[in-house]
């Protein structure tokens, strides 16, 4: 039995050694992202500009066209391949989702927002609701 704790032991150990681990971004700068010219099913331009872009740990600037449509899984990319974007629908309620992903030192960031689009509402900005970070 002990020898079957030690084996256990060394394959947690290796494992967390091996595997990336995820964990919520903090002490970044993200976002707001800004969205024009949607239409809903989906296509819009989106772009983000750093406020303070002399910070080395801020989100870096993007400018982008995505198009889609509700009836994909998941997310979907952009012209940009490092932002991606899906829309769903449910209850009457339609969302837009766009994430954004990068390497940063090592460490691969990706920050999330979801805007819940308003009528015939074609230009707005989406603040990040979600930010991880996997590295080792």
């Amino acid at each position: 039995m002990y020898s079957q704790l030690i084996f256990i032991a060394g394959v947690l150990l290796a494992f967390t050694h091996s595997h990336p681990t995820r964990v919520v971004a903090r002490g970044h700068s993200f976002g707001p992202y800004t969205v024009f010219n949607y239409t809903a099913g989906y296509s819009f331009n989106v772009t983000y500009a750093p406020r303070n872009s002399t910070r080395k740990d801020a989100e870096p600037a993007f400018s982008t066209y995505c198009t889609g449509t509700d009836a994909q899984d998941g997310l979907q990319a952009c012209a940009n391949p490092v932002i991606s974007a899906s829309e769903r629908s449910s209850e009457g309620i339609t969302t837009l989702v766009v994430q954004h992903a990068w390497w940063e030192n090592g460490v691969h960031f990706m920050v999330e927002s979801d805007h819940a689009i308003q009528g015939s509402e074609q230009n707005f900005t989406m603040t990040p609701s979600n930010a991880w970070a996997v590295g080792k």
